[in-house]
C-alpha cells in the first residue's frame, strides 16, 4: 500500500477559520476511506476514491499536528495504510473580542430607564477579514433591539420585574461571536406602595380574628346548649 498524501491551503489560520485538507492515495484503487486526524485526534473520515477532501475548523488557539491515513475494504476485511506526512498548522486568537455592558450595573426597579452598549474591539485593525460587511446584533429573547456594523448604544426603560437577558451577536466573514448578560429588574416599593402593603396585612389579620372570635362563640354556644340538654334528660 502507497504512503499517503497530505496537502492543506494553509499553514497559518484564524480562529473559527476553516481549513481544506486533501489526503491522496497514490496509484490505490477501490472502496478507500480516508480519515484525518488533529494531533492524534480522529476529525474527519470521507472516501470512495483514491483521494478526499474534507473542510473543518480547528479547536483551540496554537499548534496543530494535521495528518491522515487510509483504509481499502474488501470482502475479507479492510487493510489500514502508513501515516502519512504530518503538517504542522498555528491558530491564531482573534485580534478582537465581543463586549455587552448594561447601565447601570444594578440597582434597576419597574419604570427605571437603562442603557445597553455592544462593541467589538480592536475593530479598527487592518484585518485580512475586513474584505466582509461586519454585522452587529443585539437581542432580547427573539427580538432585535439594534443593528450595526462595530458599534450598538440602546436605552430602553424596564416594563417588568425578573430576570432581563440581552445577546450581543458579531458576525463578520466565518467568524461568529455571541456574549450573553443578565440582570434583574425588581419592584420600587415606594410609601404608597409599603402603606397598602401594610393596610392589607392589617385587613386580613383582622378578618381572621373575627372569624376566630365568632368560630370560638358558636362552639361554646353548642356546648352549653348540648350540656342544658343532657341536664333535663337526666331530670326527666
Amino acid at each position: 500500500m502507497s504512503k499517503p498524501l497530505l496537502q492543506l491551503n494553509k499553514s497559518v489560520v484564524m480562529e473559527q477559520e476553516e481549513l481544506t485538507a486533501t489526503c491522496t492515495a497514490p496509484g490505490e484503487t477501490g472502496d478507500i476511506v480516508f480519515t484525518f486526524y488533529d494531533n492524534g485526534t480522529e476529525i474527519a473520515k470521507e472516501g470512495n476514491s483514491n483521494k478526499a477532501e474534507v473542510k473543518f475548523d480547528l479547536e483551540g488557539k496554537g499548534f496543530h499536528q494535521i495528518h491522515c491515513d487510509y483504509d481499502v475494504r474488501v470482502v475479507e476485511g479492510s487493510f489500514k495504510s502508513s501515516q502519512s506526512n504530518s503538517i504542522m498548522v498555528q491558530v491564531k486568537e482573534l485580534p478582537f473580542t465581543l463586549v455587552l455592558e448594561i447601565t447601570p450595573q444594578s440597582g434597576i426597579y419597574v419604570g427605571d430607564m437603562f442603557f445597553i452598549s455592544c462593541t467589538v474591539s480592536n475593530s479598527s485593525e487592518d484585518l485580512y477579514l475586513n474584505s466582509e460587511e461586519p454585522r452587529l446584533t443585539l437581542r432580547q429573547g427573539i427580538k432585535i433591539l439594534a443593528t450595526g456594523a462595530t458599534e450598538l448604544n440602546h436605552s430602553m426603560v424596564g416594563r417588568t420585574s425578573g430576570p432581563q437577558e440581552f445577546e450581543c451577536e458579531f458576525n463578520i466573514g466565518y467568524v461568529v461571536l455571541e456574549t450573553l448578560k443578565m440582570f434583574l429588574v425588581s419592584w420600587r416599593l415606594d410609601d404608597d406602595t409599603i402603606f397598602w402593603i401594610v393596610a392589607a396585612v392589617v385587613i386580613v389579620a383582622a378578618i381572621f380574628i373575627i372569624v376566630m372570635i365568632w368560630w370560638c362563640y358558636r362552639k361554646h354556644r353548642r356546648a352549653r346548649m348540648s350540656s342544658n340538654l343532657s341536664a333535663e334528660w337526666n331530670l326527666s
